[in-house]
């Protein structure tokens, strides 16, 4: 694989799990809620498991970031989207879309776009697993990778609102 494409994987499961950590920690209780409707685990774990969440995060991010640890990082953001994917799926297999997916800004119902959009995710991750060709990054590749990343973050936050307005408009019509 081509380095430019490990270095706009990495940039962007910086800037995802970055964003995903900040956006809990700022409506902390709103996530701890929202963890504990999946109804996965029994409630009063909730406290300590939305902790490890949003620091699984941090560290994700900084590890991606870094270009730490490559081979781990990306087994360990598979591993953590995968649970987050398994959790949404076990909740629409119980007919509990209406709950919120704790992954956004705004509140955002369940649905199996969203467990799609993991497993992309999951792949992108496992795609550095691949070996990249020994090439060596430029200027130029960076400032490239960067715009990439900006017409991906782009894309995600269009495909993420049209995902949730489908999902608010079928809960409409139920």
């Amino acid at each position: 694989m081509d380095p430019l494409v490990t270095a706009v994987i990495a940039f962007g499961f910086t800037v995802l799990f970055g964003t995903a950590a900040i956006t809990k920690l700022r409506d902390f209780s709103r996530f701890r809620s929202a963890l504990r409707e999946y109804a996965l685990f029994p409630s009063s774990l909730a406290p300590l498991v939305s902790v490890m969440i949003v620091f699984s995060e941090i560290v994700l991010a900084v590890v991606w970031l870094l270009g730490l640890y490559r081979a781990p990082a990306a087994i360990a953001s598979a591993l953590l989207l995968g649970v987050y994917g398994i959790g949404m799926a076990t909740n629409l297999v119980r007919a509990r879309s209406y709950i919120d997916c704790g992954c956004g800004r705004a509140e955002q119902p369940l649905s199996w776009p969203l467990v799609a959009r993991n497993v992309l995710y999951m792949s992108a991750a496992l795609a550095v697993l691949i070996p990249a060709s020994e090439r060596s990054l430029g200027w130029f590749d960076m400032g490239l990778a960067l715009f990439v990343l900006l017409i991906l973050v782009v894309m995600e936050r269009t495909a993420t609102t049209l995902i949730a307005n489908i999902s608010q408009t079928a809960a409409w019509r139920t």
